[in-house]
């Protein structure tokens, strides 16, 4: 195994538009990241949440595409290749310090999931 190789990379854009942030996740070939809600209770679930006050989340989540992994019983929802969601922000108060957004992850191949991730997203909030 290649401890080298990252199976997810994450693109954002920096600046909200009207208050929507796009967020992109580039999946590697030969993996797949668990949709929000997988269906499975044992697994990590994409979301994306605020850490930080005065402002408001609202995420649209795409669905999820069916798989029967090796791992579940039961066939999950997952994402792959090239994936798109749309998270709308928009601020309810003055916010002390700065309002960020992080964004968790579970990327798994054919036979095994990876530890689950998380990344702090480059989004300046309340700043238009």
């Amino acid at each position: 195994r290649n401890a080298a190789r990252v199976p997810v990379r994450v693109n954002v854009d920096p600046q909200p538009v009207n208050g929507v942030v796009t967020i992109r996740l580039e999946i590697a070939d030969g993996f797949h990241v668990n949709a929000h809600e997988p269906g499975d209770p044992g697994l990590t679930g994409l979301s994306l949440v605020l850490v930080g006050e005065g402002v408001e989340l609202e995420v649209e989540y795409p669905a999820g595409t069916p798989l029967q992994a090796e791992f579940s019983e039961n066939e999950i929802l997952v994402y792959t290749g090239s994936v798109e969601f749309k998270a709308h922000v928009r601020k309810t108060g003055a916010a002390p310090g700065r309002p960020r957004l992080l964004l968790r992850w579970q990327a798994c191949d054919d036979q095994v999931c990876l530890a689950p991730a998380e990344d702090v997203l480059p989004v300046l909030i309340g700043e238009e």
